[in-house]
């Protein structure tokens, strides 16, 4: 019985041309890419990261994961922020919602890259569980069970060739007009302890003007809902 996890050794035709521009001096220049996902289980890392090689051979984008950075002396959040930051791409496997993807792919959400998701339904509940995470559920994404479907649809879909879309401005346009008025956006706590009670009385009562998120009255706002105040 194959594993579905393990990638099958096929050969990759992948077109030579970078589409992407000039460098001075006439050397090309090819997207950049960060690729976040999970540090386990150790059969998904795997295939992750054959498809990370087997595309960063193909040419058309230098490709990297977190893992494949150099850490030493720093802190690993900080080297992988400033990686996010100088890329244009930001791949990411959202299988079983981790938080630190999560929190990843919000930073580069925020910083207007260009984003290419990654799924894998076999996973037990990964699909039932991104379908309950109500924030993201209509943003499309690439289904995997191995490396090779991983490479196959990066090509087949081709997301370095349309760097400029991001979601960030596709939200904007979806919530309408900015809010024209600064104010603190306080995202309250749905436990009522004693310390959110504290603050959220201090936040009313406070002399800056406030916009409170409070899940107690409505469970859950649209993302666009959160662009739209922070904008």
């Amino acid at each position: 019985m194959t594993d579905p996890h393990r990638p099958a050794q096929v050969a990759h035709v992948v077109p030579h041309e970078a589409p992407f521009g000039q460098r001075a001096h006439g050397a090309p220049t090819i997207p950049r890419c960060f690729v976040a996902y999970p540090s386990s289980p150790a059969d998904r890392v795997e295939c992750i990261e054959t498809a990370i090689e087997t595309i960063q051979s193909g040419g058309l984008v230098d490709i990297v994961g977190w893992r494949g950075l150099g850490v030493t002396g720093r802190l690993m959040i900080d080297r992988i922020c400033d990686e996010i930051k100088s890329r244009e791409m930001f791949l990411a496997d959202v299988t079983g919602l981790n938080p630190n993807v999560l929190f990843e792919l919000g930073y580069a959400i925020a910083h207007r890259k260009r984003l290419w998701l990654l799924l894998n339904p076999s996973i037990d509940h990964a699909r039932s569980e991104w379908n309950r995470f109500q924030l993201l559920t209509t943003v499309g994404f690439a289904s995997y069970n191995n490396s090779t479907d991983i490479v196959n649809q990066f090509y087949r879909e081709e997301p370095y060739k349309n760097l400029d879309q991001n979601l960030y401005d596709d939200l904007l346009r979806a919530a309408g007009p900015p809010s024209k008025t600064d104010a603190l956006l306080y995202l309250r706590c749905d436990v009522n302890t004693e310390a959110s009670m504290r603050l959220a009385r201090r936040v009313s009562s406070g002399p800056i003007r406030s916009v409170i998120d409070d899940p107690q009255e409505i469970r859950e706002q649209r993302f666009a809902w959160y662009v739209q105040q922070v904008h």
